[in-house]
């Protein structure tokens, strides 16, 4: 039997009676707490532990946190950023007279054009054992800049001296600087004539 301070009390037949304390619980110890008190505090505190956990992360967040982004793509119909455009390379085309008679001197025109250059002279080769030229080395002075477009047209003329098939090369070489030193770019237009005899 237990009494309300906690003390069991035993009652034996006879004339034997003994009061036996519990030994969990000595006398001057104060009361066990409920097992709800205890419950509660620990639940209490779990949520104090959390919301200080979530301050924590909301006082050391700021506007300079770094955010891996993927790069930005442009819309479908936004064209991509223009790159810096290759000049157009050295270019030439030449056209034969409509007749070519042996003994007498032909005409051809012939046309150029650089994306980056100055003229710096032109070949010709005529088929027949002739060649000229007046290309030049270009000059490169300190001063120098980056070459602009340029093109031109110039006739030259040549006479056969024999009728016949003859393959013409007619070519164009321009120049430009760079780092002080001139670079040298060369195309050519070929042609097929046909050489008829005099009279």
């Amino acid at each position: 039997m237990r009494t309300r301070d906690g003390h069991q009390l035993q009652v034996t037949h006879g004339d034997d009676l003994a009061i036996v304390t519990s030994p969990a619980q000595p006398e001057d110890s104060p009361p066990a707490p409920p097992r709800r008190l205890l419950a509660a505090g620990l639940i209490g505190g779990l949520v104090l532990a959390l919301l200080a956990t979530l301050l924590l992360v909301w006082a050391t967040a700021g506007d300079d946190e770094v955010v891996a982004k993927p790069p930005a793509q442009p819309a479908a119909d936004q064209p991509a950023a223009q790159q810096p455009a290759t000049p157009e390379a050295l270019t030439v085309t030449a056209e034969a007279p409509q007749q070519i008679v042996a003994g007498s001197p032909a005409k051809f025109v012939v046309d150029w054009a650089d994306g980056s250059g100055v003229f710096s002279g032109s070949s010709e080769d005529w088929g027949d054992g002739v060649g000229t030229s007046s290309v030049s080395q270009g000059r490169c002075p300190a001063s120098a800049t980056q070459e602009k477009a340029a093109s031109g047209s110039f006739g030259v003329k040549h006479t056969w001296a024999d009728p016949g098939t003859y393959t013409v090369v007619l070519g164009v070489t321009t120049s430009t600087c760079s780092s002080g030193a001139a670079t040298m770019e060369d195309a050519a237009a070929t042609l097929t004539v046909q050489v008829v005899p005099a009279g």
